[in-house]
Parts: structure tokens; C-alpha cells; sequence
């Protein structure tokens, strides 16, 4: 099943990230930490590429880029400051991400109803969703 070679990449990245999910599970102050210097530095990075490509003076390049870029960089520095409150309005904004997915996967389960038999998962699992 792993003899080819582009699959081993793909198996030590799985066994690597299950490693990580034990360790986050086993420690979440540690992941927490983790999360918030992964997503400052992620911010970081887009940032400086965004400022990168308006400096580069390509004819793509607009000023959007440049304040879409110090905009990162801004933001970055608050999450890298607030680690607490980031993390916070993270898992508000992954909420109401999963509340919004379960409206939508609602209203498409009703809107398929009279094309597929299936209609009536959606309609569950869209249910599940807003009630977790």
C-alpha cells in the first residue's frame, strides 16, 4: 500500500500531526501557546509577502497589497501580544463558523428534498452541527 514513494511524505505527516494532536490533548496550555505563535507567525509571513509583492513594482501590485499587508502585520503583533483573547475570539469565530455551516447544510437538505432520498442528512447533520 506504501511502496510508492509520494505516499511515505503523506504517512509521516499523519503519524506527525496524530503526534501532535496527543500532545495537544494531553497538554492544552502547551497547544494554546502553540496555536497563537503558529498563527502570529502565519499573519507575520502573509504580511511581509504582501508587502514584498507591492514593493516588487509589479503591474499586478496595488496599494490594497501593501495595506492588506500591514494590516497583517498588525494583526500578527495583536495575536502574538493577546495570546489569550486570540484564542478566545478564535474559538468564538469557530462557533459561529460551525453554527453558519449547519444553517446552510439545513437549508440545502430542504432545498434537495425533492431530488435525491438523501436530503434528510443534511438536514441531521446541519442540526448536530448548530447543537454542538
Amino acid at each position: 500500500m506504501f511502496s510508492q514513494k509520494h505516499n511515505w511524505p503523506r504517512l509521516i505527516g499523519s503519524v506527525l500531526l496524530l503526534i501532535a494532536g496527543v500532545i495537544g490533548i494531553a497538554n492544552p496550555g502547551f497547544a494554546s501557546v502553540v496555536i497563537v505563535v503558529l498563527i502570529g507567525a502565519a499573519l507575520m509571513i502573509a504580511g511581509a509577502l504582501q508587502i514584498g509583492f507591492y514593493l516588487s513594482g509589479s503591474k499586478l501590485a496595488s496599494g490594497w497589497d501593501m495595506l492588506t499587508g500591514v494590516l497583517d502585520i498588525i494583526g500578527a503583533f495583536i495575536v502574538l501580544v493577546n495570546g489569550t483573547t486570540s484564542l478566545r475570539v478564535l474559538a468564538v469565530l469557530a462557533g459561529v463558523y460551525v453554527i453558519v455551516q449547519g444553517i446552510l447544510s439545513v437549508y440545502n437538505g430542504f432545498r434537495a428534498r425533492g431530488r435525491t432520498g438523501l436530503w434528510k442528512i443534511g438536514v441531521i447533520w446541519g442540526a448536530l452541527a448548530m447543537l454542538l
